[in-house]
């Protein structure tokens, strides 16, 4: 729960892994939150996001048709609550591009160009790459190109 000086309280509850060094990740979920649900919200596809350093990417790959193929990709924070977020091979290469200098627009385009997307093909990139983004700013994996947790904060 959070009591804000300004704009609506908001609630929300989370599934929790772990708990070690929580305070930074907790700083930045109350951010994101706060930015989500202020006058803003809807300019997440056109800020600058970018991962933060405390996480992991692992992949479980399986054969089919004689070859390996991804089946399943889980970005886990390593500190904090032990969030975690399953990705798709597209999205996962949208994140990569978030590195703080480009929009997720702009991540979702680079994206698009390396795995030769169509114009249908993109527009679905996009709209799921938005979802994908702001579950993870909510989480705390994402923050503004802006506002990069310092030592201090994660």
């Amino acid at each position: 729960m959070r009591r804000r000086s300004q704009g609506t309280p908001w609630l929300r509850a989370d599934t929790l892994h772990a708990s070690h060094g929580a305070a930074g990740l907790v700083l930045r979920v109350f951010e994101a939150e706060d930015f989500l649900h202020g006058p803003q919200a809807d300019r997440l596809v056109e800020e600058r996001l970018t991962l933060v350093p405390n996480h992991e990417l692992r992949q479980r790959l399986v054969v089919r048709d004689g070859a390996w193929q991804l089946d399943e990709a889980t970005l886990t924070m390593t500190e904090g609550l032990g969030f975690r977020g399953g990705l798709d091979v597209a999205t996962a290469q949208v994140l990569q591009h978030l590195d703080g200098k480009h929009s997720l627009r702009e991540a979702v385009d680079q994206a698009c160009a390396e795995l030769g997307f169509d114009e249908d093909d993109r527009r679905a990139l996009a709209e799921a790459s938005a979802a994908m983004a702001r579950r993870l700013f909510q989480l705390g994996f994402l923050v503004r190109g802006d506002a990069a947790p310092s030592s201090a904060a994660g």
